[in-house]
Formats: structure tokens, sequence, C-alpha cells
């Protein structure tokens, strides 16, 4: 495990340029853990490093659809999961042409 030089007692994550760093966020300040690369006043805890739109249940959610997918900016699905842009409420395995198929 490499060790961090810029880790201090009170804060194992911080970085070279950033004191304030997170485990999961390079880009936190001291007044806000959920600052982004490009909005230091971002609120959201999803938000990665790549995405500052993420959500909770999608990584690949954009400023303006909460439901898009990796291949799909514009996809209107809520139930729309990371790697089934077809799922619905009732079956995560659906696909575009057969909304009952099963994992098999």
């Amino acid at each position: 495990h490499a060790v961090n030089p810029h880790a201090t007692a009170d804060n194992p994550y911080a970085t070279k340029d950033n004191p304030f760093a997170t485990a999961t966020n390079p880009h936190a300040t001291v007044t806000n853990p959920y600052a982004t690369a490009d909005d230091p006043h971002a609120t959201n805890p999803h938000a990665t490093a790549e995405n500052p739109y993420a959500t909770a249940t999608n990584p690949y959610a954009t400023k303006d659809n909460p439901y898009a997918t990796k291949d799909d900016p514009h996809a209107k699905n809520p139930h729309a999961t990371a790697t089934n842009p077809h799922a619905t409420a009732d079956n995560p395995h659906a696909t575009a042409v057969n909304p009952y198929a099963t994992k098999d």
C-alpha cells in the first residue's frame, strides 16, 4: 500500500493540492465535501470525479436527465440500470423486444 505523503493526522486522504480531500472526492473543500472540480458549491453526495451529476441509483445521470444511461443520455426509463436500460419496475432483465425476459 502506498503511503500518502500529504496525509495529516486529521485527514489521511489529503492531497498535495487539497488538504481537505476525502476518500471519495479529491475536490472536497473545507466547507463542502461534495465540491467538484468545476463547482465548489456542488451539493450532490453521489457526484464522482467523472460525473458530478451521478445519482444514488444512476452513475450515468446527466444535468438534465437523471435516467440517462451509459449509451443513451436521453433515456427516460426510471427503472433503467447501468447494465440494462430496458429494465422495468417488475423485471430487471427485460429487453427492448421482450419485457418478460428472464436472466437466463
